[in-house]
C-alpha cells in the first residue's frame, strides 16, 4: 500500500446518511464516522444508530431465514395435525409436540398460513 494510500485510509470518514466519504486530517484513532456530515449534517451518534439499526436489520434478516426454513423443513414432511390431546404434532413423527407447536408459533411469527393435516 502506498504512503498516500495509507494516509487516506488513516484519515477517511464516512456519512451512512448519505453515503459520504472523505478525507478528515482530524480524525482520531477508531473513528469510523464524521463528526458531523458535509452534505447532510449528520452527527457521528446519528451514524453509529444507523450502523447499530443496519446490524440489526440483518440479524432479524437471518432469524426470520431461519424460521422460514424450519417451516419449509416441516412442510415437506407433511405438515401438522392434531393428536388426540389437542396439540399440534408434524406428521412426520406425532411424538414430537415441540416441533409441531413450535411450527405453529413461527408460521404466525411469519404471517404465514401453516400447512395442517384434517
Amino acid at each position: 500500500m502506498s504512503q498516500r494510500a495509507e494516509l487516506e485510509d488513516k484519515h477517511t470518514v464516512i456519512c451512512l446518511g448519505c453515503n459520504a466519504e472523505w478525507i478528515d486530517p482530524s480524525k482520531k484513532p477508531g473513528q469510523k464516522y464524521a463528526k458531523r456530515c458535509k452534505n447532510c449534517g449528520r452527527t457521528s451518534e446519528q451514524n453509529q444508530r444507523i450502523a447499530r439499526r443496519r446490524k440489526l436489520d440483518s440479524e432479524q434478516r437471518g432469524m426470520i431465514n431461519a424460521l422460514a426454513e424450519f417451516c419449509d423443513t416441516i412442510e415437506d414432511t407433511g405438515g401438522v395435525k392434531k393428536d388426540d390431546k389437542g396439540y399440534h404434532v408434524p406428521v412426520a413423527d406425532e411424538d414430537w409436540i415441540d416441533l409441531g407447536e413450535a411450527y405453529m408459533r413461527a408460521c404466525d411469527a411469519l404471517g404465514r398460513k401453516p400447512v395442517e393435516e384434517s
